[in-house]
């Protein structure tokens, strides 16, 4: 009797890891955000962020808050990646859209070390993190899709683009 409840107890443990393993395949990205923002939201939060919109769209951010997301791409290409004009100036028209560098900083660490350290793909995490004014979201998404779910700049760019509500 002993070994049977060892068995079935052993059973639960491996159909509940299992289930934690295989929870991108429950839940669709949309599905994740959309579960993200009913916890978040409430009707106080709503009116803000549209009328903080209705402020400050996304082109007009101030020049402090692109300047910290210059700062951070230009850290993150090093000494040589960020040395000339016309490459500040591809990376300021990157950051247009970004309120700081909180978004492409969130993101490369979920690329890891390789993931962002070229131009182009700098430049594609910072065009991929326009209108995600705050990273909880894809932060959330993240963290429910596992290890695996935010490692690609194709999964980065469905979960950033399903958080930014454009």
């Amino acid at each position: 009797m002993g070994f049977r409840v060892s068995i079935l107890v052993l059973l639960m443990v491996f159909v509940a890891i299992g289930a934690q393993a295989g929870d991108r395949s429950l839940f669709s990205v949309s599905e994740l955000v959309d579960q993200y923002y009913a916890k978040k939201d409430s009707a106080d939060t709503k009116g803000r962020l549209a009328f903080t919109l209705r402020l400050r769209g996304p082109r007009d951010c101030d020049p402090q808050g692109q300047q910290s997301c210059i700062e951070l791409i230009c850290d993150k290409l090093g000494t040589f990646g960020c040395d000339t004009t016309s490459e500040i100036q591809e990376v300021g028209r990157a950051c247009r859209g970004n309120p700081d560098g909180t978004c492409v900083d969130a993101v490369c660490t979920k690329l890891g070390t390789f993931g962002c350290d070229t131009m182009s793909e700098v430049r594609d995490v910072a065009r991929a993190c326009v209108g995600n004014f705050d990273i909880g979201c894809f932060e959330s998404v993240c963290r429910r899709l596992g290890t695996f779910g935010c490692d690609t700049q194709a999964e980065v760019d469905e979960v950033l683009r399903s958080c930014s509500g454009y």
